[in-house]
């Protein structure tokens, strides 16, 4: 019999140099911090990255355009990331606006294709919050089954362990009149923000 081994040794290094280098670049202040979560938050944060391009090979693929990437994502109540997706959308620039290289000059181009496409990208992503909201809806339903059959058959074990006494019946009807868990429990709707803009490839 042949034993077929697979050796994973370089995609594991791999890995670990990119959680790395997205350490690296977050610099958390708190050593405990140190995780991909805080890594994602800080590479993640507020302004949107700006990139222009460089090689040959990526100048021509972009084409006098600009290459603007959403992300948009599904919280539930408590601000807990449920979903969220990427959309990217190419932008055509005047001959003008691809040869701008001043900082200011490209932050305004920036806020420019921001206004131009915000709208776009929210409305195209309305079917893929339909389908967030109702997969969200479905496990919280399931959730709130089980936790209801969980309760029921606590309830029903506590009654089949009472044994009641010979002269107070106080505790039989206590015991027999415990209230069923309450079915009603609402799934939680998804909240959905506004797309944000997360990077900017400019030719």
């Amino acid at each position: 019999m042949t034993l077929l081994t697979i050796d994973l040794r370089a995609d594991a290094a791999a890995e670990a140099a990119r959680l790395g280098a997205a350490r690296a670049l977050a610099r958390p202040d708190d050593p405990e911090d140190s995780t991909d979560d805080v890594a994602l938050a800080h590479l993640d944060g507020d302004a949107a990255w700006i990139m222009i391009a460089r090689s040959p090979a990526l100048r021509h693929a972009l084409g006098g355009r600009a290459l603007v990437l959403w992300r948009i994502g599904c919280e539930d109540a408590s601000g807990r990331l449920l979903e969220s997706r990427l959309v990217a959308v190419a932008v055509s620039l005047s001959n003008a606006a691809t040869r701008l290289r001043r900082r200011s000059e490209i932050e305004a181009l920036v806020r420019a294709m921001e206004r131009a496409s915000v709208e776009t990208v929210d409305r195209c992503s309305d079917n893929w919050r339909m389908a967030v909201d109702r997969t969200t809806r479905a496990f919280a339903t399931t959730r709130a089954g089980r936790a209801r059959a969980i309760a029921m058959e606590s309830r029903d074990a506590a009654r089949s362990l009472f044994q009641p006494g010979l002269f107070d019946r106080r505790g039989t009807y206590g015991a027999h009149s415990t209230a069923a868990p309450s079915d009603a429990v609402a799934p939680a709707d998804a909240i959905t923000g506004r797309p944000r803009l997360r990077l900017i490839v400019v030719p």
